[in-house]
């Protein structure tokens, strides 16, 4: 269940979202603020219960609707990001590594 309910003033410089059930919590997506844009986010991936993958997105040119929304990576049998079956919007933007 996720909780959308938050008050802030000030000003907001990272933003940490978790999903899980209280005390299994783990990180899903991080997004760091210039302002009140978003310029940079972090999707987390899993295998089971491990982090496999991290990956981080400079969303700085997209809406802040567009900047939230995770991506969906599929790979290749190589290892390798199949792009063309890979989510567009995210991807589109410049992959840090």
């Amino acid at each position: 269940m996720t909780n959308t309910n938050s008050t802030f003033s000030g000003d907001l410089a990272t933003e940490d979202i978790y999903t899980g059930t209280k005390g299994q919590e783990r990180i899903s997506q991080s997004f760091t603020y210039d302002g009140t844009s978003i310029t940079d986010r972090r999707d987390y991936s899993y295998t089971g219960k491990a982090l496999s993958h991290v990956y981080s997105f400079d969303v700085s040119a997209l809406s802040g609707a567009d900047a939230r929304q995770k991506s969906v990576i599929v790979y290749k049998t190589d290892g390798t990001i199949d792009f063309e079956k890979s989510s567009t919007l995210t991807l589109q933007t410049n992959e840090k590594r």
